[in-house]
């Protein structure tokens, strides 16, 4: 069975270190809770209140995470637990977006 780790889960939930200084979901403290048991992952994505118009980014990073050689399942869910944010993100495709979270 891999070895999957929280740091990988996370590494890719972020987009890597090439999205990192640009912020990303992980670099802007937006993923929690990551679960990681044997090979299926979980995680929650916190924004200020769940809108549809974020749930490419839950899928994005759920792919991403699917990505990871040996995960056979992964959980992301949007969570309302934050206060408003605005920053900007780099999705999967490379292209940075504005947006409250």
């Amino acid at each position: 069975m891999p070895d999957i780790t929280r740091d990988a889960v996370l590494g890719r939930a972020g987009g890597g270190p090439r999205r990192r200084a640009s912020g990303d979901i992980v670099s802007l403290g937006m993923v929690s809770g990551v679960v990681v048991r044997g090979t299926n992952i979980g995680f929650s994505i916190e924004v200020a209140r769940a809108r549809a118009a974020l749930e490419p980014l839950r899928k994005s990073a759920e792919n991403a995470v699917k990505a990871i050689p040996g995960v056979t399942s992964v959980t992301a869910v949007l969570t309302a637990e934050r206060t408003a944010e605005r920053g900007t993100i780099r999705s999967a495709d490379g292209s940075l977006r504005t947006t409250f979270f």
